[in-house]
């Protein structure tokens, strides 16, 4: 089996804050088109920069945005997208803060961290941080990767042989009984990382959800427990679609 090369956690790291520095520096927020047109992305957005906010414990020195290569006008269209967010209801309050190269450039507080009470946002607001299970996942998953334990192409079931044999909803007889058919292909490690393995959570009204419901899947006692009932209900779509 031909290893995976070995491309290191921190060239994946340093891509990231490539990302988040151009997306403030270029103004993408506003004039990006996939941005600008998908709430669910805007949300990400604000999400991993109130994050940030929670994670700027240590004491760091501040500098002018320009001095580590920000634009402060470009840095506006960040403080309008948040405010937006905030006049549009969408958020109660938030807190954003942009750091580079060891400096804080930007440290905000945006809105209400107590509406009823009219309790302006604070930077020492704690926040509820949802999903902080994947990150760690996923730098678990990069450490394994470079140890060449995995390959994105490998099938799930080699290493949970309980998703050997699963089925992809398609649909309903005539007499109303779900018609099951085999996927296209087994699904793999890497559609399971990018959400495209055609597993589901429940969060809708599909007949493939309102199984996920009637058994309680996000109520398992444990991981295996879990595991055997996922292998109980069909995919809510073919692999990798």
């Amino acid at each position: 089996m031909k290893r995976p090369h070995k491309v290191g956690l921190r060239p994946l790291i340093s891509a990231l804050h490539i990302i988040v520095d151009l997306v403030v520096v270029t103004g993408a927020p506003v004039s990006c088109g996939i941005i600008d047109r998908t709430p669910a992305m805007k949300r990400v957005l604000i999400l991993a920069l109130q994050t940030a906010a929670l994670c700027a414990a240590a004491e760091l020195p501040t500098a002018k945005p320009e001095s580590v290569g920000f634009s402060s006008d470009r840095l506006q269209n960040l403080h309008s997208l948040i405010q937006n967010e905030i006049d549009q209801k969408q958020l109660a309050g938030a807190v954003t803060i942009l750091a580079r190269h060891g400096k804080v450039i930007d440290y905000r507080t945006y809105g209400q961290r107590d509406m009823e009470k009219s309790v302006p946002m604070t930077k020492d607001t704690i926040f509820r941080a949802y999903s902080m299970t994947k990150p760690l996942t996923g730098v678990a998953m990069m450490i394994l990767y470079e140890q060449g334990k995995w390959l994105p192409w490998h099938p799930i079931s080699d290493y949970i042989p309980e998703f050997a044999h699963l089925k992809v909803f398609n649909g309903f007889d005539g007499s109303g009984k779900m018609i099951l058919i085999d996927p296209e292909h087994p699904p793999t490690i890497g559609e399971v990382m990018s959400h495209s393995a055609g597993f589901s959570y429940g969060f809708t009204q599909s007949p493939v959800d309102a199984l996920y419901h009637e058994k309680r899947v996000l109520q398992s006692a444990n991981l295996h427990e879990m595991i055997e009932k996922l292998a109980t209900i069909p995919l809510n779509y073919q692999p990798g679609s």
